[in-house]
């Protein structure tokens, strides 16, 4: 017997719901086609109906916070998932997508609190371990965030994605040499990757190495322009005395920048990185007071 396709299945659930209006059961079928179809505002019409049928119904609140999540309404997609949460604290289909949602709306924090009740539940999936180490990073927990990403790459030992994740930890822990090995191991996995040149090239400039970092650094502004990166290899330009040049890439970095405030606090800071290369003081307080008047 052929199988019927999700169409197929949504129109004869219809006329079904349609004969038994109080039946939950074709409500509930219909819902699920919907989905399946990626029209999540016309299944929501449906489990809202079953919602007044049976309001306690998880696999419905779940699916309703589905819809609205895919609908990019995060806030209202939590409500559902926090309300099914409260009624089977152990559905982890429903904890994933509840985490997954506070994660999108930046409360990094209590994502990272439903992540860890995930790890207890369901403690050989990767996914759950990348997103914690996500969610640790972004609260600059960064040796928590090792642990996640160490743990995802168990599961997935050539994912660039982890061990860009890594490489990106260790950077931003001051341990270079190892974020350089994992940088340049991903480079192995998958020599056509753009998005680490930037900081490979800026882990190489951190610790000595200017001509790598140039290398580097020149690749990745080619492939993907992106805002600290232009900074970083105007800074190698400065160092290396080509000053109108490194000037052409600080005004390009400045432009990319949402505000030139943020752009100029970012310059003042990284100063400690170039005094490695004998760069004076006077001279790139100097330059900060050009790059102030230029129009961003």
């Amino acid at each position: 017997m052929e199988k019927k396709t999700s169409e197929e299945q949504l129109n004869y659930y219809l006329e079904l719901s349609k004969e038994q209006p109080n039946n939950a059961y074709p409500l509930k079928q219909v819902a699920y086609y919907y989905q399946q179809l990626e029209k999540f505002k016309n299944a929501l019409n449906y489990h809202e109906k079953v919602a007044e049928l049976q309001p306690l119904d998880t696999w419905n609140l779940a699916n309703m916070g589905y819809c609205y999540q895919q609908e990019g309404d995060y806030y209202t997609a939590i409500t559902f998932h926090e309300k099914t949460y409260k009624i089977d604290e152990n559905d982890t289909w429903n904890l994933g997508h509840l985490a997954y949602c506070y994660q999108k709306i930046d409360e990094f924090r209590k994502a990272l609190s439903y992540y860890e009740i995930l790890h207890e539940l369901t403690p050989l999936d990767s996914w759950i371990f990348q997103n914690s180490g996500l969610c640790a990073q972004e609260l600059y927990d960064y040796k928590k965030a090792l642990e996640y990403f160490q743990k995802a790459l168990t599961f997935s030992p050539e994912s660039t994605f982890v061990l860009d994740s890594i490489g990106y930890c260790y950077a931003q822990s001051n341990q270079l040499e190892k974020a350089i090995e994992i940088f340049l191991k991903v480079r192995t996995i998958s020599p056509y990757e753009t998005w680490n040149l930037g900081p490979l090239g800026w882990a190489y400039f951190r610790v000595g190495n200017i001509e790598k970092a140039k290398h580097f650094l020149e690749k990745s502004v080619k492939n993907t322009p992106e805002n600290h990166d232009l900074m970083h290899l105007a800074h190698v330009y400065f160092c290396l005395g080509e000053d109108e040049k490194a000037k052409e890439y600080y005004r390009k970095s400045m432009k990319m920048f949402e505000d030139k405030e943020e752009f100029l606090d970012d310059f003042e800071e990284e100063y400690e990185h170039l005094k490695q290369y004998q760069v004076n003081m006077g001279e790139y307080r100097q330059l900060k007071m050009e790059l102030t008047f230029l129009e961003s």
